[in-house]
């Protein structure tokens, strides 16, 4: 919900109608709210459906679709959108559908690797980040934008409009995913005849909210049809750069031996195997550490712990190592801790889902603070990072699609034999891993903020 201090009391009264038109229907009893489309289909996928889609009176949105905006100053040189190269760009959040996602498709593939990246929190601060000359343009939601110009005229008039970006569907108002379609049907006859009651307190906080109705058919504005535009946006500001061989014959790039020998580091090592000595100490298939520069971790055992080292010291073992770089240069103008906490998220829910049967260990921890991420997987006897893609599992998909391309910049995949050895852990990859078989190395790259 667009939630302005100047509008929480058009907000309430509008959310009084809505519960006053529900139990008019009968409903006495009912979950609503409305979210953004991104986290639908990404962090809150399979929480919710959705109900209706509004329509907005504002520049930039067309029936139940809107845009962003990008504005820059007044006085800015800035007349055409390739003119933004190495500029700084005001973002709410590197999660956001209109401040992130929906300006990268606008500058596109090549322009989006030139710009800085200025993390703000909200459409508004970013607003002000640029009135204030912290950033030199942003991609503000169409809706957000005509709020803030009725609402606070005299800072909104120091910026223009450049250009706005692709559609996107607005906020959807969406119930939980458990709540019954006949119920669903009553929500959406509520908010019908919330839109076009005469009531003038009623009218007057639909003005101020810019609403002008809503789609409730269900082909257009259904989960899967979020879910098909943010699939595409997806394509549209992702490559995929794959670099396959077999063999240990392939030459291994320096910067992968210097990152894996990173991983030797003696405090690194004590603190990892702390980890697994107290997970195997007190029973526990997993535990968190946290290494004296503020790094977190996390090492998990699926299947028996009693099994856990009792294993031939020369067998050979299939892993995986996921090498996940964040943007070098992004500068914070305030502390943004969506994603890590959505990667986090991510990582717990595939860690509680692993199986027992095709994963011996998973090691996850971070490489730098609040930045690189370091993932091992080892497989069990026989084996294979195949045998976890043919599950299809859910945690799995919500990372590769919702959460790596807007937390990395570039995802390294690396799979080889090793011979594993209990003793050394951690630094057989780094000892082993361009001794052994290499099976393939991939590499996923998204816009690279520099």
């Amino acid at each position: 919900m667009y939630n302005l201090p100047d509008i929480k009391a058009f907000n309430e009264v509008w959310q009084e109608a809505i519960v006053r038109q529900a139990e008019k229907l009968g409903l006495t009893s009912f979950d609503l709210k409305q979210t953004c489309g991104w986290p639908l289909v990404a962090g809150e996928r399979g929480l919710y459906q959705v109900v209706a889609t509004p329509k907005y009176k504002a520049p930039g949105c067309r029936d139940y679709f809107y845009s962003s905006a990008v504005i820059v100053r007044n006085e800015s040189d800035v007349f055409e959108i390739n003119a933004l190269q190495g500029k700084t760009a005001a973002v709410n959040s590197l999660g956001s559908c209109s401040g992130y996602l929906l300006l990268h498709v606008a500058l596109g593939r090549t322009l989006a690797t030139t710009i800085n990246v200025c993390t703000t929190g909200a459409h508004v601060q970013s607003i002000h980040a640029v009135v204030s000359k912290k950033a030199d343009f942003a991609a503000i939601d169409a809706v957000s934008l005509a709020l803030f110009q009725r609402y606070h005229p005299a800072e909104a008039a120091q910026v223009r409009i450049l250009t706005f970006t692709p559609e996107f569907p607005a906020l959807p108002y969406v119930t939980p995913a458990t709540e019954s379609l006949e119920n669903i049907k009553l929500l959406r006859q509520a908010l019908i005849n919330a839109a076009s009651d005469p009531n003038v307190e009623l009218k007057q906080a639909r003005d101020a909210l810019l609403i002008d109705g809503f789609e409730t058919n269900d082909k257009k504005i259904g989960f899967h049809m979020y879910d098909q535009r943010a699939q595409q946006i997806l394509s549209e500001i992702t490559t995929d750069d794959s670099e396959q061989g077999q063999g240990p014959t392939k030459p291994i790039p320096t910067d992968v031996k210097a990152e894996l020998k990173s991983l030797q580091v003696p405090n690194d090592t004590e603190y990892v195997m702390a980890a697994i000595k107290a997970a195997l100490a007190n029973r526990q298939p997993l535990a968190d550490f946290t290494l004296e520069d503020s790094r977190s971790g996390r090492v998990v055992f699926p299947g028996d712990l009693d099994d856990a080292f009792a294993t031939d010291p020369q067998l050979v073992r299939d892993c995986t190592v996921f090498i996940g770089e964040r943007p070098k240069l992004v500068d914070r103008c305030t502390n943004d801790n969506e994603i890590t906490a959505e990667c986090w998220a991510v990582d717990k829910a595939m860690t509680g889902n692993l199986d027992p049967s095709i994963v011996w260990f998973y090691l996850s921890m971070e490489r730098n603070p609040g930045g690189d991420y370091f993932n091992l997987v080892v497989y069990k006897n026989g084996k294979s990072a195949e045998h976890i893609r043919q599950k299809q599992d859910d945690a799995h998909q919500r990372g590769i699609r919702h959460v790596a391309p807007f937390y990395y910049n570039n995802v390294r995949i690396h799979r080889c034999l090793v011979t594993w050895n209990k003793v050394s852990f951690l630094q057989t990859i780094a000892a082993q891993y361009y001794k052994g078989n290499t099976l393939f190395r991939k590499t996923f790259k998204w816009a690279e903020n520099k």
